[in-house]
């Protein structure tokens, strides 16, 4: 494909995108347990109303099988379209010089985080509800797990007369409060503390959060953290047990690799800016004795690419297409 074919495939998308409504958390019908229309509402995906019970509670657990009631409350989804507008905007803006790109982008991005009637309150308390069961849970931090990919396209906005360093700034001042939640929320611990891809992807957006936030020192810390979790999740043959051991196997090892990747990445923009060397990758798979990305990465890449060997069809999905939020 050449430049020239990318960059009009990229304003073709950018274009669709202008028409939409900016999303945020107020749309929906449902009120939180809080009361406050703010506070971000999702339900877990694979949980059923209960067929033993007259009142259906508690929901009961179908591991792979959607429930089509999760998708009744929109904030989930309208996280997943503010990602790709800022996303796709902010790269249009920046190869086409188109300035209806970025000042979409940036109301999109005042709108989710910074107006006061329709910001979005940073915690996610509420996410991943089950009824019956829990008003939240910690799966419920999984549905954030790309905010680094919206962070690097608040970066892209900048420059642009659309989006000010004061307008950074003020996204920064939102990370920096959802970064406070992280360390004190009950769900939050729980999910760092996950054996499987949960754990993986906290460590992935808390790291890009840090980054974006200036905690330079915190971010390497956790790409620490990172190396104990490749001990804890992935065997010396490179299988991951307790992805294994879910419904949509082949999804889940992928996926939680690609947090790996995101984590990695994380670390490369650290070691560069430190000029502390280019192999980011490497450092991350191999500490010392201990475990390496390498044999996971082999055994499962190679049948994620065959698979994905379709015409038409992105080679970005090969390591798992993170816009099904639904699959978590």
């Amino acid at each position: 494909m050449t430049r020239a074919a990318v960059l009009a495939e990229l304003e073709r998308r950018a274009a669709v995108l202008l028409d939409l409504e900016p999303p945020t958390v107020v749309r929906k019908h449902t009120l939180p347990p809080s009361g406050d229309i703010h506070d971000y509402l999702s339900i877990a995906p694979y949980w059923w109303p209960n067929p033993d019970t007259a009142d259906g509670l508690p929901w009961v657990q179908r591991d792979g099988h959607i429930n089509p009631r999760s998708r009744d409350i929109p904030d989930k989804r309208g996280w997943y379209m503010l990602l790709d507008l800022v996303w796709v905007l902010g790269h249009a803006h920046r190869e086409l010089g188109r300035p209806e790109f970025a000042e979409k982008a940036a109301t999109c991005l005042r709108v989710w985080f910074l107006e006061p009637a329709t910001r979005m309150n940073p915690n996610l308390n509420f996410g991943q509800g089950v009824p019956g069961v829990a008003d939240g849970r910690p799966a419920g931090l999984i549905e954030t797990r790309e905010i680094g990919t919206l962070l690097d396209g608040v970066r892209l906005l900048e420059g642009s007369d659309s989006w000010s360093s004061r307008d950074t700034d003020s996204i920064r001042e939102w990370v920096r409060d959802f970064l406070d939640w992280l360390a004190v929320s009950p769900l939050a611990k729980a999910e760092r503390e996950a054996n499987n891809n949960h754990a993986t992807w906290y460590l992935a957006q808390a790291t890009a959060m840090l980054e974006f936030a200036g905690d330079h020192t915190e971010v390497l810390a956790m790409v620490d953290d990172g190396h104990a979790l490749i001990d804890r999740q992935i065997l010396s043959d490179g299988s991951q047990p307790q992805e294994l051991d879910r419904a949509n196997s082949r999804h889940y090892c992928m996926f939680n690799l690609l947090g790996f990747c995101r984590l990695a990445e994380c670390q490369l923009g650290r070691l560069a800016a430190a000029n502390s060397g280019p192999d980011a990758l490497r450092r991350l798979g191999v500490r010392g004795g201990a475990l390496s990305l390498g044999p996971a990465l082999r055994r499962r890449l190679p049948r994620a690419l065959a698979a994905h060997r379709l015409p038409g069809r992105p080679q970005r999905a090969a390591l798992g297409d993170t816009s099904n939020g639904d699959a978590v």
